[in-house]
C-alpha cells in the first residue's frame, strides 16, 4: 500500500477479528490475547486476557497442544500496535490465566 493511499485502508482489510483469540508474535516478544477493537494503528486486546509469553518452548506443541513453558497473565488492557505484529496464529486453546 503506497503512502498516499493509507487513508483509504480499509479495517475490514486486516485478517484479525472481534472476539477471536490468537497467539502473537511481535518484533520483540510472544503474547496470547483476545481482540476487542481494531483501530487504525492498534489492536486493543480485551482487559484480563493479555498474557505475555516469556518461553513458548517448542512451536509445534505451542500451537498444537497448548504446551507452554512460562507465561505472565496481566490484568489490564493492552494495545499493540498493527505494525508491530510479525505474525498471528487463531488460538483454539483456553485463554493461559495462570502464571507458570
Amino acid at each position: 500500500m503506497k503512502q498516499e493511499n493509507l487513508s483509504e485502508w480499509n479495517l475490514s482489510e486486516t485478517p484479525f477479528k472481534v472476539w477471536q483469540k490468537y497467539f502473537c508474535r511481535t518484533v520483540t516478544y510472544h503474547c496470547v490475547w483476545e481482540v476487542e477493537a481494531i483501530t487504525w494503528w492498534f489492536i486493543i486486546w480485551k482487559k484480563d486476557t493479555y498474557t505475555w509469553i516469556a518461553d513458548s518452548w517448542r512451536f509445534q506443541q505451542a500451537i498444537n497442544e497448548w504446551k507452554l513453558d512460562e507465561v505472565e497473565p496481566v490484568d489490564w488492557q493492552a494495545f499493540t500496535s498493527i505494525s508491530a505484529i510479525v505474525d498471528a496464529i487463531e488460538w483454539s486453546h483456553p485463554l493461559p490465566r495462570t502464571q507458570k
